[in-house]
C-alpha cells in the first residue's frame, strides 16, 4: 500500500485522477480531494509527499486506537483526531465517516458499524492516493 511514499507526485497522475474523479462524483462523495491537498500545501510537491506519508502512517494507528477503545472518551478522541487529520489532507469520505463515528461516541453498540464504515472509507482513501504516488524512477 502506498509503495514509494518517498517519491514525488506526478503531474500526469494528479491531472488524470482529478479529471476522472471530478467528472464522476460530486465533491461530497470523493474519497480524496487532490485540489484540497494542493491548496493546503500551496502546491509544494515535497510537502505534499510528506503530508501523504504522515497521513498513511498515522491513519492506521488511529484506527487501531478505535478498535481498542473501551471508553466513550477514547472513542470520541480518536474519531475526532481522525476527522481532523482526514479533513486536513483532503480525505473527504474518511473525514465524513469519522465525523459520523464521533457523533456515535455515546452509543458503543454503534461502534462496530462505524468501524466498518471507517474501514471502507480508509481503503477508498488509500486507493485514491495510490495513483498519485510513484517511485523515484518515474519522476
Amino acid at each position: 500500500m502506498l509503495a514509494g511514499m518517498g517519491a514525488m507526485l506526478t503531474d500526469a497522475a494528479v491531472s488524470n485522477t482529478q479529471s476522472s474523479v471530478a467528472a464522476s462524483k460530486p465533491k461530497s462523495e470523493l474519497a480524496f480531494d487532490v485540489k484540497h491537498l494542493r491548496r493546503f500545501t500551496m502546491g509544494d510537491r515535497p510537502l505534499e509527499q510528506e503530508i501523504l506519508r504522515l497521513f498513511a502512517e498515522n491513519a492506521p494507528l488511529i484506527m487501531l486506537q478505535l478498535r481498542h477503545a473501551t471508553t466513550e472518551r477514547a472513542w470520541r478522541d480518536a474519531t475526532h483526531t481522525l476527522k481532523g487529520s482526514a479533513g486536513a489532507v483532503g480525505a473527504v469520505r474518511l473525514a465524513r465517516a469519522a465525523a459520523e463515528a464521533e457523533r456515535q461516541h455515546g452509543d458503543p453498540a454503534q461502534w462496530p458499524s462505524s468501524m466498518a464504515q471507517l474501514d471502507k472509507a480508509l481503503a477508498a482513501t488509500f486507493s485514491a492516493i495510490d495513483p498519485l504516488v510513484c517511485d523515484c524512477s518515474c519522476a
